[in-house]
């Protein structure tokens, strides 16, 4: 349930993009410290979920899965009276199939340099990752443009 908030709502629990990372109690622990302009990158287990939190200057701008941590294992999302079965081994075409049903627009990109297909969830503003041999590898979200806008302010 806790992946399905998060590719759906953008969410882990309270934690979302554009929240100050203080103001959680949550455990993170420091992959990358901040340095310049690049952002800072905290692991957080939830709910013995692994996530990536991406921050800049304390604010929450990017938040990322990886399925290849659990090969076997399957998420249910649940989207309005659907449900679907999310993990490593869902195949693109299952995945397409399952947005064209619910509605959900989508934008398809694909990478020349790393062979990764890219499917981008429009309004949900969340994007799916699948590798060359279309295994789903990551869901993750990144608000370049709060980025941006912090940057400006320094």
């Amino acid at each position: 349930m806790i992946l399905s908030e998060f590719i759906l709502n953008n969410q882990i629990d309270e934690l979302k993009i554009g929240s100050d990372i203080r103001n959680f109690k949550m455990r993170f622990h420091n992959i990358t410290k901040e340095k310049g302009n690049v952002p800072s990158l905290y692991g957080l287990d939830y709910k013995n979920e692994y996530f990536e939190i991406t921050s800049f200057k304390n604010t929450i701008i990017g938040i990322s899965y990886d399925f290849q941590y659990n090969i076997d294992e399957l998420h249910d999302i649940y989207f309005e009276n659907f449900k679907f079965a999310l993990g490593y081994k869902t195949s693109y075409n299952d995945l397409v199939e399952f947005l064209k049903n619910v509605n959900l627009d989508f934008e398809v990109h694909t990478s020349n340099e790393t062979d990764n297909t890219e499917v981008e969830l429009k309004k949900i503003k969340i994007t799916l990752v699948f590798s060359h041999n279309h295994k789903l590898i990551k869901a993750y979200i990144f608000d370049r443009k709060l980025h941006e806008t912090i940057l400006k302010t320094m």
